[in-house]
């Protein structure tokens, strides 16, 4: 029986919103087909990561098939609506990244 959190992470690469991964992964346990724990998401996996000592590199993926390494603690962070922000990419200060196109996080 596969994890809420492999199902959740299998239900956003296709692009799935946030909301809708969650929904879907409620009814899967509803049914019995997952196991029952929260899945963990992407944002919960970077805030985690962030906070962790010692801090460990890491990789954002997005639904476009970009992907941001985070190298160090201050190159990411939150925004106060929720966005994940990163600093210096694309000659910008900061770059905000859309939770719902973000599918996975990882450590390098």
């Amino acid at each position: 029986m596969k994890t809420s959190t492999e199902v959740y992470r299998e239900l956003k690469a296709p692009q799935f919103s946030e909301a809708q991964a969650n929904t879907l992964v409620e009814i899967l346990q509803a049914g019995g087909i997952v196991e029952p724990e929260p899945p963990e998401s992407e944002l919960d996996r970077i805030e985690r990561y962030l906070v962790a000592e010692p801090f460990e590199a890491f990789a954002i993926e997005m639904t476009n098939g970009a992907t941001y390494r985070i190298q160090r603690r201050g190159e990411c962070s939150f925004s106060r609506h929720g966005s994940v922000q990163l600093l210096g990419l694309d000659d910008a200060k900061w770059s905000l990244l859309s939770p719902d196109h973000i599918i996975r996080v990882q450590k390098i």
